[in-house]
């Protein structure tokens, strides 16, 4: 199961999220972080979430500031560790 979910960071960026949900017991959370030119759409992101959900990780991904469905501007690494944290 994904849920749809919003983010705000610190610096009040809003950014587009989905929740993985785990199969069966839940043995970690991750957060996963796409590449430079994807989003959290991106189908090699997609299939890595769903992977990590049927052994039992709750996934949590992002549209990092700039990308996707996320506000604010891309920032080449300088502020995008704003965008981790708040996932």
């Amino acid at each position: 199961m994904t849920e749809e979910l919003e983010l705000v960071t610190e610096d009040a960026i809003r950014l587009h999220a989905r929740r993985w949900d785990s199969e069966g017991p839940r043995r970690a959370t991750a957060v996963l972080v796409h590449g430079f030119a994807a989003s959290s759409t991106e189908p090699r992101v997609v299939a890595v979430a769903e992977h990590l959900a049927r052994v039992g990780i709750e996934v949590v991904g992002f549209d990092a500031r700039g990308h996707g469905r996320s506000a604010g501007a891309a920032t080449l690494g300088d502020l995008e560790r704003f965008d981790v944290a708040a996932a």
